[in-house]
């Protein structure tokens, strides 16, 4: 019975309609929205470039390239729409004080769990992190590794990204955070600017193989993908 009054709230904070008075709307406007961005990126790291690494090797069903553009879409939507909706409503209904007047990022979330959930919420929201950010680190080296030996396969080359890697692993772990989500705001920024320009690129090629799915799938066809048609 509070959700909809979360949501107000969320709707009124995002777009400074608490603040219209005091002015400076238009700024703490452009100010969520930028925040809403980065903070995005780093979630579901839609437009990156990074997910198709995952979906290249993966053996889709039905057997259509689109097939994984579905499942791609969908991690989006789940990712940022379900899981973290789901973690600001934690959040916001268990009342605990953020911001200015309280803590922030993965302190704000344990603190919020253990008010829900008792003292268990503080070892599980650092267990599942601990994870998250291990399977991060290893897929994230995979990409890396694998496109690294795509262009220049050197076992040289190779030992010295993993090198940097684990420098970069034992900074982040070590290092201010504001200066640790500044520098990963900007990395994947530059990453999905050149993977929207390829995204431009190939959507020719991309609305035409979503033209053949749908026509298969109108036709009460299993969509197969034929490179023969293209």
């Amino acid at each position: 019975d509070e959700l909809p009054a979360i949501f107000t709230a969320i709707y009124r904070s995002a777009f400074g309609l608490d603040h219209a008075v005091a002015g400076g709307t238009g700024y703490l406007v452009s100010q969520a929205i930028a925040q809403g961005i980065r903070r995005g990126l780093f979630s579901n790291e839609a437009g990156m470039g990074s997910g198709p690494n995952l979906h290249a090797i993966a053996t889709p069903y039905p057997d259509h390239p689109v097939t994984q553009g579905l499942v791609s879409m969908f991690s989006v939507f789940f990712d940022t729409i379900i899981i973290c909706s789901s973690t600001a409503a934690i959040i916001l209904l268990s009342g605990v004080p953020y911001g200015g007047d309280g803590d922030t990022g993965i302190v704000l979330t344990q603190n919020a769990m253990a008010a829900t959930l008792g003292d268990f919420g503080r070892p599980f929201i650092a267990l599942t992190n601990l994870l998250f950010g291990f399977t991060s680190i290893v897929a994230n080296t995979y990409y890396g590794e694998s496109s690294l030996r795509f262009n220049h396969n050197s076992d040289t080359l190779v030992l010295f990204y993993r090198a940097v890697v684990l420098g970069m692993v034992d900074w982040g772990a070590v290092g201010s955070l504001p200066i640790v989500l500044a520098l990963a705001d900007i990395t994947m920024g530059v990453m999905t600017f050149i993977s929207l320009a390829a995204i431009l690129i190939l959507s020719r090629q991309a609305f035409a193989l979503l033209d053949d799915f749908e026509q298969q799938y109108k036709l009460g066809e299993n969509p197969t993908f034929s490179r023969q048609n293209f």
